[in-house]
């Protein structure tokens, strides 16, 4: 869900079309609405998550240690350095 800065919404829903856990589904939440969110030219974002290990890795607090979502996070890193 977006949310425009007028309290406007823009609802977007997707399938994940393999068997991911938890946090790599949360990744893969993430990935897409920065893709969309670059893809409308949305130059400035603000991110709300409820996965609290996300959230930490995302902003350096935490490291990530899990093989499976390091891919994930350099790919969300990535995208979120293309809106500074």
């Amino acid at each position: 869900m977006f949310v425009t800065p007028s309290r406007g919404l823009i609802p977007y829903s997707f399938s994940v079309l393999k068997i991911y856990s938890y946090n790599m589904t949360e990744y893969e939440a993430l990935i897409i609405g920065l893709k969309l969110a670059l893809e409308m030219r949305i130059d400035q974002l603000e991110v709300f998550g409820d996965s609290q290990l996300i959230i930490r890795q995302i902003n350096g607090h935490h490291e990530v240690r899990n093989a499976k979502l390091a891919p994930l996070y350099k790919r969300a890193r990535s995208l979120m350095n293309q809106f500074l």
